[in-house]
């Protein structure tokens, strides 16, 4: 697992993770009103959904429903809008447009705890799919659950000609299976030769015998990226590109989720931004004062991830953050 050191002493993989949160402060900041409309505002007030949903309690599962079905028919539209023509509110880059494979993104329905159609991994969706629309025509949908040979096929015909070199799965995950996957011997026949699989679930690799063993016994030409533990937002990094290549994806890194580890951190990560909240409160979970003291962290925050690498030397993190990379199969072997 990718663990490597640096000077400061954070490992390399909290340094990533933390600027994909600045990458994530910028994206949510540069989004035009109809796409932030509804929705949180911020990294901070993002975090604090779920931290209302998940942690705290304080949102009934009728108010959980309500908000997933809504997020969910609105970022199925929002994906659709992206595959007929990268909508200027993204600003997607269209370079070398003929040329592009097509990456394609499917996101469960279902969800429990606002952890995949949250304000937080609904922007992340929308800023990966900006990013990879450099190397990537890309298409997507929010799907009841995944029947991924039909899914992939019909996005295959929507866009003739062009090879699935990318597909990313977004769903729970638990004890080797994502949610709503239930696999039938041909998942992957509509991908291309050599292309690569994202299993954005929770503990998946984790068992012996999982989904994403199993989808890459079907295809030993397919690599598929899971990760062990309990995961929070993951990024894709792809190596330097090949001329007349594909893009090929080199590794994913996610974030390890602890919630447990997270609240016990959470005083000596708040006491790094300069005592700017009222931790006590936050400690007994008093939500008024959860939500008044977070928006000066959320501009401290916002300002310290957006600015220069030296910015985030001095910051003591603690435990609170965490990353690993995600496991790759291929041919139904884990490979180190």
């Amino acid at each position: 697992m990718y663990r490597t050191h640096t000077p400061t002493g954070l490992d390399a993989a909290h340094h990533h993770l933390l600027h994909t949160g600045a990458r994530l402060a910028r994206f949510i900041r540069a989004l035009p009103p109809a796409l932030t409309e509804g929705r949180e505002r911020d990294a901070a007030g993002a975090l604090l959904q779920y931290l209302r949903a998940a942690v705290l309690d304080l949102m009934s599962p009728g108010e959980v429903a309500a908000l997933v079905r809504a997020q969910g028919a609105r970022l199925r539209a929002e994906l659709r809008a992206v595959e007929r023509g990268a909508p200027p509110a993204l600003a997607l880059d269209a370079a070398a447009e003929d040329a592009r494979p097509l990456c394609v993104t499917l996101v469960s329905a279902h969800d429990d705890d606002l952890a995949i159609l949250g304000d937080a991994n609904v922007y992340h969706v929308l800023m990966r799919l900006q990013e990879l629309s450099a190397r990537f025509v890309c298409a997507g949908d929010v799907v009841e659950r995944f029947d991924l040979r039909a899914q992939l096929a019909a996005a295959a015909a929507r866009h003739p000609g062009r090879p699935i070199e990318l597909l990313n799965l977004c769903a729970h995950g638990s004890g080797g299976r994502v949610h709503d996957l239930h696999l039938t011997g041909d998942d992957l026949a509509p991908l291309a030769p050599g292309a690569a699989v994202v299993l954005d679930s929770c503990s998946v690799a984790g068992s012996a015998r999982n989904q994403a063993e199993a989808l890459s016994r079907q295809r030993p030409d397919v690599r598929v990226f899971a990760a062990e533990e309990v995961m929070s937002l993951s990024d894709l990094i792809f190596a330097p590109p090949e001329e007349g290549r594909a893009p090929r994806l080199a590794r994913v890194v996610y974030g390890l989720w602890d919630e447990g580890a997270l609240l016990r951190a959470l005083p000596a990560l708040l006491r790094d931004f300069g005592d700017l909240v009222n931790i006590e409160n936050i400690m007994r979970g008093q939500l008024p004062d959860l939500e008044r003291d977070l928006e000066p962290l959320g501009a401290r925050l916002e300002a310290l991830l957006a600015g220069p690498p030296e910015a985030l030397d001095a910051v003591g993190w603690g435990g609170a953050l965490g990353g690993a990379d995600m496991v790759c199969y291929v041919g139904g072997a884990r490979q180190e």
